[in-house]
């Protein structure tokens, strides 16, 4: 339960490159999902406002962002920190330290009911990719509402082979000006060898762009054949993930509620004493929507 509470306060899906005021293209991501029992997601959220206002009183400058899943498991949380080195990393699980032991001191209960609201809590860790990813400049973590990833788990010794042709495939997009940008990662603990490529997107109608007729004429039958022949040689499985930022769970830093305050100040809500069950219940947001 104590690794549980720790590992929460440090990271996570889903996906996101910037949680507080770094860069946005820090070095290295830190992902968390948990799988939620379907039996405690009514008071989950609950138990993440309570976790976030402690990490508050103690004025630590951990920040995270959180999604759910749109598609798989409706039950899954991501949390995602970054970090620009592993010196940081490590002053942040200092910090986290520190939290934990306020939270043994003034309400040892919130550890045991995470440990009994999470079913299962798996972490991975990742490295920015520069040559890899396209127009990241593009990329407005403040303004995305939803995150978009795509994970390419790699076949042994042909990762040299899959960056060659996520190459190939940007100076085709560059070509054709289609109006694509991503940022990717590649593995380096927690999974197997794998690329992650997070496309934010500010609302789902932007999934909507027709691009085909560009796409015809950037990936003609030829290039398609040659793309896929290459797929098949160095890619052992694909996941694609869209998840839904959820503020309520986040602890965005200042810049990145100052950039879009709208949408990353939670309003909490308002219990009283004589309807405290009834409210509570009625302001639990689902977790897998």
């Amino acid at each position: 339960m104590r690794k549980s509470i720790i590992v929460l306060l440090v990271v996570l899906c889903a996906l996101s490159v910037m949680a507080g005021d770094k860069d946005n293209l820090t070095s290295y991501l830190l992902v968390q999902k948990v799988t939620v029992n379907n039996m405690k997601a009514e008071t989950y959220p609950a138990l993440i406002r309570e976790f976030k206002s402690i990490a508050t009183s103690v004025n630590s400058e951990d920040y995270w962002l959180a999604g759910t899943g749109i598609t798989g498991n409706s039950y899954d949380v991501f949390f995602v920190s970054n970090f620009a080195n592993f010196a940081d990393l490590d002053k942040t699980m200092q910090g986290m330290e520190k939290i934990y032991q306020v939270i043994q001191t003034k309400n040892p209960a919130l550890v045991t009911k995470f440990g009994e609201s999470e079913q299962m809590a798996q972490s991975t860790m990742w490295h920015l990719s520069p040559a890899l990813s396209y127009l990241p400049e593009k990329v407005d973590t403040a303004h995305a509402t939803y995150w978009m990833v795509y994970t390419f788990h790699i076949k042994p010794g042909t990762m040299s082979a899959f960056s060659e042709l996520v190459r190939e495939r940007i100076d085709i997009v560059k070509k054709a000006n289609l109006n694509d940008h991503w940022i990717a990662y590649n593995s380096i603990a927690g999974t197997d060898t794998a690329m992650m490529f997070v496309m934010p997107i500010a609302s789902l109608s932007d999934l909507d762009r027709d691009d085909s007729e560009a796409m015809k004429t950037a990936f003609t039958p030829l290039v398609r054949e040659h793309l896929e022949a290459a797929v098949q040689k160095t890619v052992a499985k694909i996941e694609t993930q869209l998840i839904r930022v959820k503020p309520e769970f986040s602890r965005p830093g200042p810049n990145l509620v100052a950039a879009n305050p709208d949408f990353w100040t939670v309003k909490e809500p308002v219990v009283t004493a004589d309807k405290k069950v009834k409210k509570t219940k009625k302001a639990e947001m689902e977790v897998g929507k």
